[in-house]
């Protein structure tokens, strides 16, 4: 079944999933998903932001399910959440437009602009307002082929930013073993203002800032621009990107392939 376009709007309640688009293959969006979630959205007894099983997802696409306009999602208020995708979930949840996520408030986990499992072109995200312990511009588990531009404009990020996907790796001995080796076939971009509150909790075990994906490499075929608002967002920033730290300490040199100040 095809439909036009989606508008949803969620204020209060709580709930495993929230999706722009629709759920399985037999129904598709033939124009723009358009997700507000707000007010005191997930404000339950059973969230926190540090489990990362516990289902409060919100996608700004389908589940195994294509919408081929863009994805529109808007987090606000106090609304709270463990995951947020631009796209969907699933091989078969395709946006063949752009993915556009902006988060003024609320608490949340990750945010990742681009899909879980799912193919994007191309993805926008920005942190407006708001804590969040996690930024990715890429998937989660899957690469893709276009381009990514993370902005932190606002807000508070407690872990570590990302231009590209994200990988998982295990510490094995003095090294890190990679379980897959997802990134960005084109331009990750992430842009960084002032007005952004980028303080690290080291309770966890890695953390910083990084234009690229989060890989033990850099990818020759991922071109990752960081790119400071002016100069008191130079000095702000500098001494924290790619950093990570843990029980092993190590840069990744190539990590913010080209760095530069806007103004």
């Amino acid at each position: 079944m095809a439909v036009a376009s989606t508008d949803i709007t969620v204020l209060a309640g709580s709930y495993y999933y929230i999706c722009g688009g629709c759920n399985g293959s037999a129904g598709y969006v033939l124009g723009d998903t358009n997700v507000t979630v707000g007010g005191v959205v997930n404000n339950d007894s059973e969230y926190d932001a540090d489990n990362h099983g516990l289902r409060r997802v919100i996608l700004g696409g389908g589940v195994n399910s294509s919408v081929y306009g863009d994805t529109n999602l808007l987090i606000k208020d106090n609304a709270q959440s463990i995951n947020i995708y631009g796209g969907g979930m699933g091989a078969d949840a395709e946006v063949a437009g752009k993915t556009n996520v902006e988060i003024t408030g609320g608490t949340h986990m990750s945010a990742y602009g681009g899909s879980q499992g799912g193919v994007v072109y191309e993805t926008n995200l920005t942190l407006q307002g708001g804590t969040i312990q996690q930024l990715f511009g890429g998937c989660l588990s899957t690469s893709m082929t276009g381009s990514t531009n993370v902005c932190v404009l606002g807000g508070k990020v407690t872990r570590r930013i990302y231009g590209g996907c994200y990988n998982e790796a295990s510490q094995s001995g003095l090294s890190l073993k990679w379980a897959s080796s997802y990134h960005v076939t084109g331009d990750t971009n992430v842009l960084l203002s002032s007005n952004a509150d980028v303080v690290f909790d080291t309770s966890y075990n890695d953390y910083g800032i990084f234009a690229c994906t989060r890989y033990e490499s850099h990818f020759s075929d991922e071109n990752s621009v960081l790119v400071y608002e002016n100069s008191a967002a130079e000095t702000e920033f500098k001494g924290k990107i790619g950093q990570k730290q843990g029980l092993l300490t190590w840069f990744f040199p190539s990590a913010a392939k080209t760095v530069m100040t806007k103004n």
